[in-house]
């Protein structure tokens, strides 16, 4: 079975991985949304299973469509810590909590308010949210997500256009992947209502985030690794942390004023200084 598909181009691969992401998985989602959700065991078990979708849109696509090279070059962007810098580490770990500190700097300077600033001196606890949520949100979701989105579709993406084309292409993809979510009862998405102004911001979000991911990636020899980082600490803040409406309107900003210095440095065709190996060796 490994490689019985290798003969697709990235455009079939790209296909298969879309039905993958945006059929199968919200299948599961549309079975949670029926289910009651988190407030259901039913609910709670078929979110659950949506990771399995991912899994056969990123580990299990690519046993089936690469050649045993590949599939190395892919299993090993995953797993190995040796294609990452130190300051990339730094920036992947650190980042997520730079931009939700200073939205709250912004946005206290911007009102005048110093509730703003509740989101640093006042931060809440994660568990909070329950533990099983916290690691389904920490552990299961950027690992899952990233196997998929930026280790295999991604991958693909950038083999046929630039880099910021690819990765705001995935953006839009990911921010629509989450719009289920917001009619699940008991996610973070459905507390922020579906369609209000916070799903907008979470869409735009998304977005944003996809460049920088994308940006610290390529960077790092196509390093899922580096997204998974990213990813689980972008979830951690947003756990840690209780933001307000002006507050994640002024994350979105900054987010957006981060991808645009990125694209205006490091060019829009890889987002990186150094030479990019579309195939990720």
């Amino acid at each position: 079975m490994q490689g019985r598909f290798k003969h697709f181009s990235p455009g079939q691969r790209l296909a298969a991985f879309f039905m993958l992401t945006h059929g199968l998985t919200w299948l599961f989602f549309l079975g949670a949304i029926l289910a009651g959700g988190f407030e259901s065991p039913v609910g709670t078990v078929l979110f659950s299973l949506s990771v399995f979708s991912l899994l056969l849109a990123g580990p299990v696509l690519a046993y089936l469509t690469f050649d045993k090279k590949e599939l190395s070059v892919y299993l090993n962007r995953i797993v190995d810590f040796s294609r990452i810098g130190k300051a990339w580490l730094v920036i992947a770990l650190v980042l997520p909590f730079l931009l939700v500190i200073g939205a709250a700097l912004a946005s206290y300077l911007w009102t005048g308010n110093r509730a703003e600033l509740e989101v640093i001196t006042s931060p809440g606890s994660p568990f909070l949210y329950g533990l099983f949520p916290l690691l389904f949100s920490v552990v299961a979701a950027p690992l899952f997500e990233e196997m998929a989105w930026r280790g295999y579709g991604l991958a693909q993406l950038q083999k046929r256009f630039s880099a910021l084309a690819s990765n705001l292409c995935f953006g839009f993809a990911w921010a629509l992947w989450h719009v289920p979510l917001f009619f699940i009862p008991g996610t973070y998405q459905n507390e922020l209502g579906a369609f209000s102004g916070a799903f907008w911001l979470f869409m735009l979000a998304a977005v944003a985030g996809s460049i920088i991911i994308g940006w610290i990636y390529n960077n790092n020899g196509s390093s899922t690794l580096t997204a998974i980082l990213y990813h689980a600490m972008w979830n951690l803040a947003g756990a840690i942390f209780i933001t307000t409406a002006t507050g994640d309107a002024f994350y979105v900003v900054l987010a957006f004023l981060v991808s645009g210095l990125v694209v205006w440095w490091y060019g829009p065709q890889t987002l990186s200084k150094r030479k990019i190996n579309i195939n990720g060796g």
